[in-house]
């Protein structure tokens, strides 16, 4: 293990985020150095009620603790959660939608934790340089031959759309430019991704959560528009509900559909049934009906709940929408 100094405005997060936890913060350094910033060289985990954060590359360690210590900060303060609760059998399939999915809510928090990151002092000119370098390091160039995407398509296009919420602020023109010359394809449909994500202003949970259904909605549709198989984030990926107080005291029918899915919970492999927001049509909640159980019954009765019943029953949690 490496031994790193923290900067003092690494140092000042962690105090910071301390006052909000209880545990301790654990910081574990490698000792690689390869010249460029991924995101990919830093992990962390909640483990014996202790935050540990697994630095791989010290190439930036200030950038990439930091970067984690916000995506805790953000976790503490009630960010929507992404959680993934199904199985379609096939765990390949799992581990590519699953990556998916959280790569790209990934990237709307990422909106917020990098402007938290720059107004904190952790992105400057030789940061956005690093993460540059990052991009080219890791994303090969689009082939010349052919108006459709390769087998790295959708790679390409997510990293791309990280990057570009990373420039928004710096060089945003310039950098914009350089992803159009290297991945034509690839950055004109992130840039069509960006607007959709930009077009929230994610200061609030319910707006981050806003975002990552029509992100989701976007995402799968330019891969059908590539002919590559869909994703169906809005199905397979369940996000924290938002409510409104008025909303928690109304009947699960009102607010929701509950569907029979082809896929099954990842947790008792039992046949599930999701929750679909009738506004936006995307998961809630994933239920499963008992072994030996009437299907139908247990549907009715869920459905005849109101909506804190439920989020209760299931120990679903739920953001409240402040009052206008």
């Amino acid at each position: 293990m490496a031994e790193i100094i923290l900067q003092q405005n690494t140092q000042n997060l962690i105090a910071e985020i301390k006052k909000q936890f209880d545990g301790k913060i654990k910081i574990q350094c490698g000792g690689e150095k390869v010249g460029f910033i991924r995101h990919q060289q830093v992990e962390s985990r909640l483990e014996d009620g202790n935050f540990i954060i697994n630095v791989t590359d010290i190439t930036a360690p200030d950038y990439l603790i930091s970067h984690e210590l916000f995506h805790f900060f953000l976790q503490l303060n009630q960010a929507p959660e992404l959680m993934l609760k199904m199985t379609t059998d096939d765990f390949d399939i799992d581990d590519k939608i699953n990556a998916t999915a959280i790569q790209l809510y990934d990237t709307i928090l990422h909106a917020t934790i990098f402007r938290l990151q720059e107004e904190n002092g952790f992105i400057d000119d030789n940061v956005r340089s690093l993460f540059y370098q990052g991009v080219l390091a890791t994303v090969t160039a689009e082939p010349k031959e052919g108006s459709g995407p390769d087998e790295w398509g959708m790679y390409r296009l997510i990293t791309l759309l990280d990057a570009l919420v990373f420039f928004q602020n710096e060089d945003a023109e310039q950098i914009t430019e350089k992803f159009l010359e290297f991945y034509p394809i690839s950055a004109n449909a992130a840039l069509k991704l960006l607007e959709i994500l930009t077009a929230n202003s994610l200061r609030a949970p319910f707006e981050a959560r806003r975002a990552a259904v029509a992100l989701f909605k976007a995402f799968d549709a330019q891969l059908e528009a590539w002919k590559l198989p869909k994703m169906y984030l809005n199905t397979f990926a369940t996000l924290t509900p938002v409510f409104s107080e008025r909303q928690l005291k109304l009947e699960v029918r009102q607010l929701f559909d509950i569907m029979h899915s082809e896929f099954k919970s990842n947790v008792n492999f039992a046949s599930a049934y999701i929750g679909i927001q009738k506004n936006d049509k995307q998961n809630a909640f994933v239920i499963t009906v008992p072994k030996n159980a009437d299907s139908k019954e247990v549907i009715i009765h869920t459905y005849d709940m109101t909506v804190l019943e439920l989020m209760n029953t299931i120990d679903m949690r739920f953001l409240i929408r402040p009052a206008e």
